[in-house]
């Protein structure tokens, strides 16, 4: 996870810090040090295939952004998310270097939604209604 700081609109992404994972303990830490920045983006990844004890679908991630956002803005900074549009950055630049678009990659992201969703849906037991029918 990243942390994108500035103090005026001229100055956007010049500071940036990494959270080491889904704590702000090092962005509270940061902006003490640094009192002039307004601005926060927040950049974390985009687990959209990840899931919790249960199975069921967590964006860690952006759940996280979505968190922050409402924090820092309670404290009076402006705040936005940077969203990859895979599951991190990393692998972004890495697709992009390969020649893939952006729209490339939305497409990787949307096959790669669709295949688990059908995978889901195939594991899934058939309803009573479903076995009423075949019957």
């Amino acid at each position: 996870s990243t942390l994108l700081a500035s103090s005026a609109a001229s100055d956007v992404y010049k500071r940036q810090i990494s959270t080491g994972c889904l704590w702000n303990g090092a962005i509270d830490r940061y902006l003490e040090g640094h009192p002039q920045i307004r601005r926060l983006v927040f950049a974390v990844d985009n687990d959209y295939l990840a899931r919790d004890k249960d199975g069921q679908f967590r964006n860690w991630g952006q759940l996280t952004a979505a968190k922050w956002v409402r924090e820092y803005t309670g404290r009076g900074f402006q705040c936005a998310v940077h969203l990859p549009h895979l599951n991190d950055f990393n692998t972004d630049l890495v697709e992009r270097r390969k020649g893939r678009s952006v729209e490339d990659l939305d497409r990787l992201r949307m096959a790669e939604l669709e295949a688990e969703f059908n995978r889901d849906a195939a594991e899934e037991p058939e309803s009573e209604d479903e076995q009423e029918m075949e019957a």
